[in-house]
């Protein structure tokens, strides 16, 4: 095991602190810390104040590997938390059967636009709550991916691990948080960083709790009803995404919370979406998103699929699946179309064209995994010779 590079003196302080460890105050004049804990009142944990001290990686090695001897825990994880101990993370836990050490390449690809995409949600519900983003693109959204990092993943399911520094923005939201149970005055607006994960929390929650209570009406009238929505399409989106239909996945999603504030009492640590649950979450975000006006649009994307058939006339004709690149959904969403025979043969030139873009009008509908493009008015093939 190794302390490379050395965490900061301080960060381990702190963490040990919040394992409730305490600190010996008489060591402070010799430039050490020194820690006991109740439970162990035969150890002590010792490093240098100073990471100049020339024994200062040494002294920080030897800490982590007794307290994985007295915890049982792996010195790497203890390492990773420490490092974390002024951050909030989220852990999104892969389940599958079969091998949960490995998942297919393009939906672990995936995987991580849509963390993002969910983390901007709840960010972007705290600066503006609404039922549908038109763009997941507020400064303080952006902000807030730039300070967050991916983390180590973990032994066991697949685990994907981000964390944010929870005093990483100084900034606040339009949105008043509910106050924890026992609280008799109104508690100081928590940091921003805290703020966007209580939502995302709260929001998971509520989710969980209208599909098993089957209550997804209810939800769904309260959200319209609500001038200020912790729910929107955006988030019920990212979370269908991170489930593979192949795969059949469940996702746990954890939230570890800062040390350097007191931790929510009444939010849940880790919820859990069962595969089943994936297509109700779809129906609340098309619900959602059904209250923006549709409109005609012109689309640029690809052909990922042809499932046309001959017709009558001996010409070919049917559904084709695009894939279409929306600036304000910040990526490529799969949609069908039905072409007819004219349009469907632009469809076959392009799907045999490496490289080859569409560019089709008509209005999008609602939904999540793949939508439907209907009253097309054109489309063409571009940057194609004839």
């Amino acid at each position: 095991m190794t302390a490379h590079p050395p965490i900061a003196a301080t960060e381990l302080r702190d963490f040990l602190k919040s394992q409730g460890w305490a600190m010996l105050d008489m060591a402070l004049r010799d430039r050490l810390f020194v820690f006991s804990h109740p439970a162990h009142a035969k150890r002590q944990l010792v490093y240098p104040m100073d990471h100049s001290a020339p024994d200062y990686a040494e002294a920080v090695q030897r800490v982590f590997s007794k307290l994985a001897e007295i915890t049982r825990t792996p010195a790497p994880t203890l390492i990773g938390q420490a490092r974390a101990v002024h951050d909030d993370v989220l852990s999104f836990h892969i389940h599958f059967a079969g091998n949960e050490g490995s998942l297919p390449l393009a939906f672990a690809a995936a995987l991580l636009p849509q963390t993002e995409m969910l983390i901007k949600a709840a960010a972007c519900t705290v600066v503006r709550p609404q039922m549908h983003h038109p763009r997941l693109a507020l400064a303080q959204a952006n902000q807030l991916i730039e300070k967050t990092r991916f983390q180590h993943t973990e032994h066991g399911s697949f685990v994907l691990k981000t964390s944010c520094p929870v005093h990483a923005l100084q900034t606040q939201g339009e949105l008043e948080l509910p106050t924890e149970k026992g609280d008799t005055e109104t508690p100081p607006p928590p940091p921003f960083v805290r703020e966007v994960n209580l939502v995302l929390n709260q929001s998971l929650q509520a989710l969980v709790n209208a599909i098993e209570g089957d209550r997804m009406t209810q939800l769904v009238d309260e959200l319209k009803q609500d001038p200020h929505p912790l729910i929107s399409s955006n988030l019920c989106a990212a979370l269908v995404q991170m489930q593979d239909e192949k795969l059949e996945n469940d996702v746990s999603i954890r939230f570890s919370w800062a040390a350097s504030l007191p931790p929510p009492t009444s939010r849940p640590s880790a919820i859990r979406f069962q595969r089943d649950y994936f297509p109700r979450i779809e129906e609340v975000g098309r619900e959602l998103r059904s209250t923006q006006t549709q409109r005609e649009e012109v689309f640029i994307g690809s052909v990922e699929r042809l499932e046309g058939s001959m017709n009558a006339q001996g010409q070919r004709a049917g559904d084709v699946v695009l894939s279409l690149f929306l600036p304000e959904e910040e990526g490529l969403v799969k949609a069908r179309v039905y072409l007819q025979a004219p349009d469907y043969a632009q469809a076959i030139r392009a799907h045999e064209t490496n490289g080859a873009y569409v560019q089709v009008k008509g209005q999008l509908q609602a939904g999540s995994r793949l939508r439907q493009l209907a009253y097309v008015k054109s489309f063409q093939v571009l940057g194609v010779a004839d």
